[in-house]
């Protein structure tokens, strides 16, 4: 190990077949049911694409030793990120949000999702978009309850530099072939 490397450095273990080489890189072989595991941080600078699904899986909370629960990533043609929390009106029916001081940094195109608790609320709104990494609710009921949400089209640097596209071309190597020729009967 040299000094450049972190000292905390671990070899990687993995079942199937896969190969890492000395620079790090993992390679999958064609698994068929075989199966790669790491037990460890995988990190992607580039993007990461999946024919089948991209979800978390945890031990099942009400029997860990014998369930799993999976949860599945929203997918749409634009890359998003979701904020949402409550929010406590004041007795004029108002409530700032804060969001995170880099909140603008990396968002642009922000969409709102206001509901209130607990009682009806039909004049709630939006009476100022996010500017300064916060916004202003109104119109609810005085010391009202208010669950919101914003999703945000990722804007940050690295996705600006990937710039990803919805539709394109296979590149030629890949071109007469499927991703997953089960679905298409090939």
């Amino acid at each position: 190990m040299n000094s450049a490397e972190p000292a905390n450095l671990r070899p990687l273990q993995f079942l199937g077949r896969a190969l890492v080489c000395a620079c790090g890189l993992l390679f999958l072989a064609a698994c068929g049911s075989q199966r790669a595991e790491l037990d460890d941080d995988l990190v992607i600078a580039g993007s990461l694409h999946v024919a089948g699904t991209k979800n978390f899986r945890i031990d099942h909370p009400l029997d860990p030793e014998n369930r799993v629960l999976l949860h599945f990533a929203s997918e749409g043609p634009e890359p998003f990120n979701v904020y949402a929390g409550r929010v406590r009106l004041d007795a004029d029916g108002l409530a700032w949000v804060e969001l995170p001081e880099w909140f603008e940094l990396i968002n642009t195109d922000f969409r709102y999702q206001l509901t209130a608790l607990g009682e009806p609320g039909p004049g709630l709104h939006v009476a100022r978009e996010i500017q300064r990494n916060r916004f202003l609710v109104a119109g609810g009921a005085a010391s009202g309850e208010v669950s919101w949400e914003v999703r945000a089209r990722r804007n940050d640097l690295t996705i600006r530099r990937l710039d990803p596209q919805v539709e394109m071309d296979k590149p030629t190597h890949q071109r007469g072939s499927f991703i997953d020729p089960v679905v298409w009967q090939k």
